[in-house]
């Protein structure tokens, strides 16, 4: 799981790692950046992430 943000700077780094771990057949979730996160729909997100793959 990484945290997304819309800092400029890290698109390059951003798209480096997504595709690497595509590269490498492995799974990410990303999640939009946030003070507060609702702790069961991020289980459920990672859940069902692990479940597809």
């Amino acid at each position: 799981m990484e945290l997304f943000n819309f800092n400029s700077d890290r698109i390059k780094r951003d798209n480096f790692v997504d595709e690497a771990l595509r590269d490498a057949q492995l799974p990410i979730l990303h999640v939009k950046m946030s003070y507060n996160y609702d702790r069961p729909e991020l289980e459920n997100e990672i859940m069902n992430l692990i479940e597809k793959n």
